[in-house]
């Protein structure tokens, strides 16, 4: 196997690990539940995705509504955009590069190493050369009832 896998989780109470963590391991329920049939899957990546309202992002589409994953190839100065209203992650896939936020805070980012933007530090910044990922909470969609 080659490449990078990043695993991004909507908040859940229903967790099942079946090793390599420190953290409760139940391997009888994990195999339990395991369906190990060949399928189609889900492939997240660079044939999957499509340009956003933010200039230089790319979003990546998931089977899931709950996150919004965006990625950018950065070189030079590029605004993060910050839609949601909860906390963010942005993570540094190669390179490096600086993390800029309105109060002055500034984290550098090296290939693997991640920065978490809390609420209220907009606008966000990264500069430098690299690739990055921007991870956060999806809109929830409340759909519209209208009287006839």
């Amino acid at each position: 196997l080659s490449g990078l896998g990043v695993e991004v989780m909507a908040s859940s109470d229903n967790v099942l690990r079946g090793g390599m963590t420190a953290k409760l391991v139940d391997v009888e329920a994990f195999l339990a539940v395991l369906d190990t049939s060949v399928g189609g899957g889900v492939r997240v990546g660079a044939l999957s995705h499509r340009v956003t309202d933010g200039p230089g992002w790319r979003r990546l589409l998931t089977p899931s509504e709950a996150f919004v994953v965006d990625e950018a190839e950065v070189s030079g100065p590029l605004r993060v955009e910050r839609t949601g209203s909860g906390p963010a992650v942005l993570l540094c896939l190669d390179g490096a590069v600086t993390v800029r936020a309105a109060d002055g805070s500034e984290a550098t980012l090296e290939r693997g190493a991640a920065a978490l933007l809390s609420r209220g530090l907009d606008p966000v910044q990264v500069r430098g050369n690299g690739r990055v990922l921007h991870v956060r909470a999806g809109q929830t969609h409340t759909p519209q009832v209208t009287k006839d």
